[in-house]
C-alpha cells in the first residue's frame, strides 16, 4: 500500500518531525507500522510518501464481504 501525507510547518523555526502511519485492521489489530522522518522548514509544505510491506494473507474485499482495513496517521513533533 501507498500512502502519501502532506504536513505544513506552521511554526517559526524548522520542524523535525515523525509520520507514523498504521493499517488496521477490522478488529482494531495492528497490522503494520511505517515511520518517515522529515526536517520541514516554517511556512514548508512537505509530502510524505510511505511504502508498505505485502500485507501477509489480506482479506480481500468483495460484494459479499466488504471488509475494510483503516489506516491512522500521526505526526510526532521530536522536540516534545
Amino acid at each position: 500500500m501507498r500512502v502519501q501525507t502532506w504536513v505544513k510547518n506552521d511554526n517559526l523555526q524548522k520542524k523535525t518531525c515523525t509520520l507514523q502511519t498504521s493499517i488496521v485492521d477490522s478488529t482494531d489489530k495492528v497490522i503494520q507500522v511505517i515511520k518517515s522522518e522529515a526536517v520541514i522548514n516554517p511556512g514548508q509544505l512537505y509530502k510524505f510518501d510511505q511504502t508498505s510491506k505485502p500485507v501477509k494473507n489480506p482479506h480481500l474485499w468483495s460484494n459479499n464481504d466488504p471488509y475494510l482495513y483503516k489506516v491512522y496517521t500521526q505526526v510526532i513533533d521530536e522536540r516534545l
